[in-house]
C-alpha cells in the first residue's frame, strides 16, 4: 500500500509559528514550541490553542502525541511513540482527542505530562499533532492517502541529574565539486556536528575562507534553521560560499558554538580551478571562468520609459580575459538594449562592470518580456588566445498597465 503523507512541520525547524494553509482554509497552532523543566515523577498540565481562519465550514481534527526525529539535513519526521530513545510522547495525554473547529474560532487543547520516577535526567522530545480529518475524494488512486498535519514541538528537560551539553565537529567537506550549478553559484561546504550529550543543542556556525598564507578572504554564516541537534544525532549544516574566489589554494575554517564553554573548529585545505580542465582531485573545486553578479536582471519599465542597470563580471582565472557582450540576437526586443562597453578586458582575479540601458518604445503593450545578455569570453595568455565557454544573464522585463 502506497501512502503519501504531506506533513507541514516547518515551524519545528524554520518558522516561529505553526500554520496550515489549504486553498481557502487556514489553521494555526500555538505556541509553536513548548519547553518544560520538570523533576522525575513530576506532573505538569499546559495548553495549546488550535485556531481557524476558515470562514465557510467546520473542520474536524484528531489530536495525539508522536515522537519526532530530525535527520542529518534538518528534515523532521513524525514517528510512533516510544520509537525514539529520547521520547516523551508515551508520557503525554491530550484532551480532547478530537475537536470540531468552527469558522473563525479557537479550541483549547489540554496536555498532561506525567514523568516516571525511574527515568534519567536528560532532554526528551515529542510533538503535539493536530491531524485534519478529511473525506476521501471519489477519484483518489487506490492505496493512496493524504494526511495534513500541524504540530507543536515539545521539549522536556528532566531534572535531578547531570545534563550534559557536549558536541563534536566530526567533518568539514565540499559536498559536490563538478556540478554546473556549483561552478556558477560558488562552493557548497557541509559541516557535520554530532550531539554527544543527553540534551538538545542549538548550534551557531560560521565559515571563513583563508588564503594559503592564512590571510582572511571572506566569511559567511552556515544555513542553520533553528540549529537544533537532538541527543545522539548528527546534523550536516550547509553553506554556499558565493563570494569572489579566483583559482588558487585556500583553507576553509568552520567554527561552531552550541552553548558549551568553547567553540568547535575544523579546517579543510582546498584548491580552486576555474574553467575546468586538469585532474579532479579530492577537495579540488572546479568553478566557472567568470562569475556574474547578479546573474539575472528583473526590471519593471513602463511603455516609453527607460532604465539603466548594471552587472559585475568577476574573472576567476589568473590570466586576462577578453569578453564580448551582446543582447541575444534571436530576441524580439534586442533593439531596446544599449550595452556599454560591448567589449572589455579583465585582468586575472579582477572584475569589470557592464552597464545596460533599456529604452521601451511608446507603442509596446503591457506584459512580460524575456531575453538574455550573452557573454563570449576569450582567455589571453602568453601562448595566445583561447575561446572559453559562453555565459548568459537572464533579463525579465515587465511592462505594467496604467
Amino acid at each position: 500500500m502506497r501512502i503519501m503523507k504531506f506533513c507541514l512541520f516547518f515551524a519545528l525547524v524554520y518558522l516561529n509559528w505553526t500554520s496550515l494553509c489549504l486553498a481557502q482554509e487556514n489553521f494555526r497552532l500555538s505556541p509553536p514550541i513548548i519547553e518544560v523543566s520538570l523533576g522525575r515523577g513530576g506532573t505538569k498540565i499546559f495548553y495549546c490553542e488550535l485556531a481557524s481562519d476558515n470562514k465557510e465550514k467546520n473542520s474536524k481534527f484528531k489530536i495525539y502525541p508522536l515522537d519526532l526525529d530530525i535527520d542529518r539535513d534538518g528534515a523532521v519526521e513524525f514517528i510512533e511513540p516510544g520509537k525514539s530513545k529520547y521520547s516523551c510522547a508515551k508520557w503525554i495525554q491530550v484532551e480532547p482527542k478530537e475537536v470540531v473547529l468552527e469558522p473563525g474560532k479557537t479550541k483549547k487543547i489540554i496536555v498532561k505530562l506525567s514523568l516516571p520516577g525511574s527515568i534519567s535526567a536528560a532532554g526528551y522530545y515529542s510533538a503535539i499533532v493536530c491531524e485534519l480529518v478529511t473525506k476521501r475524494p471519489s477519484k483518489v488512486e487506490s492505496g493512496s492517502a493524504i494526511t495534513w498535519r500541524i504540530a507543536a514541538l515539545l521539549k522536556v528537560t528532566v531534572l535531578g541529574g547531570k545534563l550534559e551539553k557536549k558536541a563534536e565537529l566530526k567533518d568539514l567537506f565540499i559536498r559536490t565539486l563538478f556540478e554546473e550549478a556549483e561552478k556558477k553559484n560558488g562552493l557548497t561546504f557541509l559541516a557535520s556536528l554530532e550531539n554527544l550529550g543527553n540534551i538538545h543543542i542549538k548550534a551557531e556556525g560560521k565559515l571563513t575562507v583563508l588564503t594559503a598564507d592564512r590571510k582572511r578572504k571572506g566569511e559567511i554564516d552556515f544555513e542553520l534553521g533553528t540549529g537544533t541537534v537532538l541527543p545522539g544525532h548528527t546534523r550536516d549544516f550547509k553553506v554556499v560560499y558565493d563570494k569572489f574566489l579566483p583559482e588558487g589554494d585556500y583553507i576553509a575554517r568552520a567554527v561552531f558554538r552550541y552553548g558549551g564553554m568553547k567553540a568547535l573548529e575544523k579546517e579543510l585545505p582546498f584548491s580552486v580551478k576555474a574553467g575546468g580542465g586538469g585532474s579532479k582531485g579530492e577537495n579540488r573545486a572546479i568553478l566557472s571562468s567568470l562569475k556574474v553578479n547578479p546573474d539575472e536582471l528583473s526590471l519593471k519599465i513602463p511603455a516609453g520609459g527607460f532604465r539603466t542597470a548594471g552587472f559585475t563580471i568577476q574573472n576567476q582565472r589568473m590570466d586576462k580575459v577578453k569578453i564580448s557582450v551582446s543582447c541575444d540576437e534571436k530576441s524580439e526586443i534586442k533593439g531596446w538594449f544599449k550595452i556599454e562597453p560591448r567589449e572589455l578586458e579583465i585582468e586575472g582575479a579582477r572584475e569589470g562592470k557592464v552597464l545596460v540601458q533599456i529604452n521601451v518604445p511608446n507603442e509596446v503593450s503591457e506584459g512580460g518580456y524575456k531575453t538574455k545578455i550573452n557573454l563570449f569570453p576569450s582567455l589571453i595568455t602568453k601562448d595566445g588566445q583561447e575561446e572559453l565557454e559562453p555565459q548568459s544573464i537572464g533579463v525579465d522585463l515587465e511592462i505594467p498597465r496604467f
